[in-house]
């Protein structure tokens, strides 16, 4: 009756020490960082991230230049993804799981110049999407499902002013309604092979593009820019 009671610690703070360990554990233990690039790719299926991992700052490397996260199963991102990621130039995404991208969905990065969002599940962007990248210089959005590119799609206050290159190829793209992607002062490489985007869409462009050099639409080029560099690489092939 008079028996003292044992305290027992609460539930919500019983926390497993795997977790406890997967929260302080460095990055580069699981990725590959060298060089100033951090590489989480060829990872086991059960290691596939599901989102971008949270740099420690305690014990990771905060300087990175070049994130690669390819081949990962990573479904969304918001406008916290890219606190630790303030120096990124080089961001590749391809082959994850992304459907849509909005407005904040890289809000953070404003050094990045090459984006590769090819070979995701893309859908949908939100007008302003890319509002927050100003040194942006090429663009990789080929074989996702993008049907349309809706009016603002390209909107942004820096008018992607050195926005060079765009990779649309191998997208149900039909149609283009946004006037800021006919207005982009520097693109001088436009690759829409293997869409069903309409001619009159193509003439637009080439009227209106005044820096365009090559045109890729379903086999049919326009101007003589040799091999184009794929995305995320310079001029120089560095």
């Amino acid at each position: 009756m008079g028996g003292t009671k044992s305290l027992q610690p609460e539930p919500s703070k019983l926390v497993p020490s795997t977790i406890k360990e997967k929260a302080t554990m460095s990055v580069c233990k699981l990725c590959t960082c060298r060089n100033e690039t951090l590489s989480c790719v060829a990872l086991g299926p059960k290691q596939r991230l599901r989102s971008v991992p949270v740099l420690q700052p305690s014990i990771d490397n905060n300087t990175f230049t070049t994130l690669d996260l390819r081949g990962n199963a990573i479904s969304s991102l918001d406008e916290n993804t890219w606190k630790s990621y303030q120096h990124i130039e080089k961001l590749i995404l391809s082959g994850n799981e992304i459907t849509e991208l909005r407005k904040k969905s890289f809000e953070g990065l404003l050094f990045l110049k090459y984006l590769d969002l090819s070979c995701n599940k893309i859908q949908f962007i939100e007008r302003n999407t890319f509002e927050s990248l100003p040194f942006l210089l090429c663009l990789n959005l080929s074989c996702n499902s993008i049907k349309q590119l809706s009016v603002g799609t390209f909107e942004a206050w820096h008018r992607m002013h050195f926005l060079h290159e765009i990779i649309l190829n191998h997208n149900p793209l039909t149609t283009v309604e946004d006037p800021y992607f006919f207005e982009l002062p520097a693109l001088k490489y436009l690759d829409m092979g293997t869409t069903q985007v309409l001619l009159k869409t193509v003439e637009t462009v080439i009227m209106k593009t005044c820096q365009l050099e090559k045109l890729e639409n379903s086999g049919c080029c326009v101007g003589k820019r040799p091999s184009p560099p794929q995305c995320g690489k310079t001029e120089s092939g560095s």
